[in-house]
């Protein structure tokens, strides 16, 4: 079976070709390689750094940064706590992954983001209170890949023939939120059918990932 190559897109060049290779990844394959992307290379080996730290810290304090209510799309999420590839009749086997999520922060003094009905998107985070520098990398990435969402946007826009800023004022009020991810290496052989993530559909426009050792994004 013939499975076509993810193309490499540097969004750094020229607007028009930029915007046609886009257009060809997203229609024909439905993933893309971004080059080029402005994200400082210091920023995301910062976030990596801290994030192995963070993960290699005790059990019991990891679990002092979660949600043990399981309530909220905030904080530490253990080893095998997540199902994701779950259906409504089918329970799947545990995710063998562990995580920790955040989203918006610093937000203004605005009902949109505290009226009830706002409460999953703008949750509080829970950050890890005992170490700053943590706060700070994960903040610092949240910042850099925000403003890369904006160029992509802008991007995607200049791709299906519309203004560039179309989509801009349609995400200003964005809930984005990171996952960092830890697949710890396995003592026993998985369940059937387990996986390190179950099959599952992302939600939101589109899905930014950092791979390990690259500086690139997909």
């Amino acid at each position: 079976m013939y499975v076509p190559a993810v193309p490499v897109v540097d969004i750094s060049g020229q607007r028009a070709d930029v915007a046609q290779a886009v257009a060809r990844a997203v229609e024909e394959i439905g993933f893309l390689v971004v080059a080029g992307h402005g994200v400082p290379r210091a920023t995301v080996e910062a976030m990596r750094a801290t994030a192995r730290a963070l993960f290699a810290r005790p059990e019991e304090e990891k679990a002092g940064f979660g949600d043990r209510a399981g309530t909220l799309n905030r904080g530490y999420t253990p080893f095998r706590s997540e199902f994701n590839g779950s259906t409504r009749t089918n329970r799947a086997p545990a995710d063998l992954r562990e995580g920790f999520i955040y989203g918006p922060f610093d937000l203004p003094d605005d009902p949109y983001y505290t009226a009830p009905e706002a409460g999953f998107a703008y949750q509080d985070n829970i950050w890890p209170r005992d170490e700053p520098g943590t706060v700070a990398a994960f903040k610092a990435y949240y910042r850099a890949v925000e403003a890369l969402n904006v160029d992509l946007l802008r991007i995607f826009a200049d791709a299906l023939g519309l203004p560039g800023g179309f989509f801009l004022d349609k995400f200003d009020r964005h809930a984005s939120t990171v996952r960092v991810l830890h697949y710890p290496a396995q003592t026993r052989p998985p369940e059937e059918g387990q996986l390190r993530c179950g099959a599952h559909t992302d939600f939101g426009s589109h899905t930014i990932l950092a791979p390990v050792g690259a500086n690139y994004l997909i």
